[in-house]
């Protein structure tokens, strides 16, 4: 991202299938009279290149790797630098646990997501019974992790 980030102004309308944008502009007075003069729902702000591709270039990707009973199954997703590593428990016969995490391919996916099960396990919040209406719970979170620190976690069984 630049030094200096701009800002869009998105006017939409509609809700679910009708959701359309109307408009987008550089500033919010533009942004407002084109709402005013067409009645649209709303004006939403946008940081212009917002996103940074830092983990992509620095040889990360997405990975969702989900353990049921005794199989693993690893998919690489979509990338989102805006969304953390993360545990999620969906209660099932058997029970399944997927992490989200970022990593350089799948062999360390699985290995870095069976230790974030583990811990996951060993913290006592694997508790079944009360998460019978629960979709998600985030265990571990790595947004701010820098990528020394994601490093250091494919580099762990090198030591």
């Amino acid at each position: 991202m630049s030094a200096k980030s701009k800002t869009i102004y998105v006017v939409t309308d509609g809700e679910y299938s009708d959701y359309h944008i109307v408009g987008v502009y550089s500033t919010r007075e533009l942004a407002e009279r084109c709402q005013s003069a067409t009645l649209a729902d709303n004006i939403e702000e946008y940081e212009l290149d917002a996103v940074g591709y830092s983990l992509y270039d620095a040889g990360y990707r997405r990975y969702h790797v989900t353990f049921e009973g005794e199989q693993t199954y690893v998919e690489q997703s979509k990338m989102d630098e805006l969304t953390g590593q993360c545990i999620i428990l969906f209660k099932g016969t058997p029970p399944r646990i997927r992490v989200t995490l970022y990593a350089k391919d799948e062999k360390y996916a699985v290995k870095i997501a069976a230790d974030y099960r583990a811990q996951y396990i060993a913290s006592g919040q694997y508790d079944l019974d009360v998460a019978e209406n629960l979709r998600y719970s985030v265990f571990h979170d790595l947004n701010d992790a820098t990528i020394p620190e994601l490093d250091c976690l494919h580099n762990y069984d090198r030591h």
